[in-house]
């Protein structure tokens, strides 16, 4: 297989992404999940919780309940002063949520009423007022002049908030964003109809655009897909993007049979790597990553790795290789939330801010806004990064029926052929003789 320098390849029919350089995996992204953030529903109010202030929303039939905090079940601007309290609620009662964040593990989605149509440069809130731009737009006069061109567009009864996406663009592109978005509200009210049963009223998730906008450059030479359709999707959208002239020819390829085609780009063989535990370093040393619900915690072991005669050397090469490849995978893998490192044990203070330093450096490519929290009194390294879309353990993934996801099973056989003898003494000590 001849892998072109920024090859993208798309599986429309699995809803599966990657992005490949010189043979190299750099990329990789999964949609194949029943919510995405951004989905509208017209969900039902099925039961609450008092002690967390949440209600449960079903949203699809055989699927998790979404989870809404009831600070996030009116729009903003309909609260009131006294919080609204679960025995307030009235359950069977359908009501229309958007999800702001996908199912992880056992967790359903998490919802609110605040829905928001998300463009290009814009953002709308059909429940919101006034319009606000993004802290990330630093030219005051540049963003006075956004908010005033917006506030011209826009309808009344909705608010709008400007990205940062939108400094630097022209009036009518600028125009265009708003009036499309203005245009999709309206196509969506219409779809809104009274129902006993919940039903999804809009799907926010475009795989061919989204796959695009995260792997497409100026300097991909060839895009692969396994759709037809998918590849004049692909042509479209890249025609009505209207990117300056490209300086290298961009070929797209169409590939009928999908099977063959996610093993010709050995996919699955990826897959099948990235959902492993342990990755081997180039020195002999290893990465563990062990993902739980509440954090991914990942350890350092130095291996075979014996190159350099000063062992001080040794350990800051180690640990610095090992940084560079956990920034490689919690992009691979799609890894959010908190994430620990217990990087191997270094005496000296000078060492350990040459590894902060050099870890700060890599992260600085994950574009999963990746931030360092703290090194704790025991060494341990904290991060955060944002969740966004499914992980690859969720996505390819599944608790084995024997262990239950625990990766252990009891052996019951070194309990019960054990030649065990207890006795209780006098001062109530316990003795028990060795396994057998």
């Amino acid at each position: 297989m001849r892998i072109h320098h920024n090859h993208i390849v798309i599986s429309e029919k699995n809803q599966l992404s990657a992005l490949y350089s010189e043979s190299i995996l750099k990329g990789l992204k999964t949609y194949n999940t029943p919510y995405h953030v951004g989905d509208i529903y017209f969900g039902k109010l099925e039961s609450g919780l008092a002690n967390i202030n949440a209600a449960f929303i079903n949203l699809r039939a055989e699927e998790k309940n979404g989870f809404i905090q009831l600070n996030k079940l009116l729009p903003a601007r309909l609260k009131r002063a006294n919080q609204i309290k679960v025995e307030n609620l009235k359950f069977n009662e359908t009501i229309l949520v958007q999800v702001t964040k996908e199912l992880t593990g056992s967790k359903g989605p998490s919802l609110t009423t605040n829905l928001g149509l998300n463009g290009e440069y814009v953002i709308l809130l059909p429940f919101g007022e006034g319009v606000n731009a993004s802290n990330k737009i630093y030219n005051f006069i540049e963003k006075q002049y956004l908010r005033a061109f917006v506030t011209l567009l826009k309808p009344l009864g909705v608010g709008m908030l400007i990205k940062k996406e939108a400094s630097g663009i022209n009036g009518s592109s600028l125009r265009e964003d708003v009036l499309k978005l203005v245009d999709q509200w309206y196509q969506l009210q219409s779809k809104i109809k009274p129902s006993l049963k919940p039903y999804l009223v809009s799907d926010e998730v475009n795989f061919i655009k989204d796959t695009l906008k995260i792997f497409y450059t100026d300097k991909t030479e060839e895009i692969s897909i396994d759709s037809f359709q998918g590849a004049w999707k692909v042509c479209k959208r890249l025609i009505s993007t209207k990117k300056k002239q490209r300086k290298l020819a961009l070929k797209i390829r169409h590939y009928p049979n999908f099977k063959y085609f996610i093993k010709y780009f050995n996919l699955d063989l990826a897959i099948y790597y990235l959902v492993q535990s342990t990755v081997i370093l180039n020195t002999g040393g290893s990465v563990v990553i062990e993902k739980t619900e509440a954090l991914t915690a990942i350890d350092i072991n130095s291996g075979s790795f014996n190159t350099l005669k000063d062992s001080r050397a040794s350990l800051l090469w180690i640990n610095c290789e090992a940084a560079t490849e956990i920034s490689i995978q919690l992009q691979l893998r799609n890894i959010g939330g908190i994430i620990v490192i217990d990087f191997i044990d270094m005496a000296h203070q000078k060492d350990q801010m040459k590894l902060l330093n050099h870890l700060n450096f890599v992260l600085q490519a994950d574009q999963g806004d990746t931030k360092i929290i703290q090194l704790s009194e025991i060494g341990l390294i904290e991060l955060t990064r944002k969740r966004e879309g499914q992980n690859i353990y969720d996505a390819f993934s599944y608790n084995c029926y024997k262990c239950s996801g625990l990766g252990y099973q009891v052996h019951f056989d070194s309990i019960y052929n054990r030649n065990a003898s207890i006795k209780v003494t006098d001062n109530y000590h316990i003795y028990m003789n060795d396994f057998v």
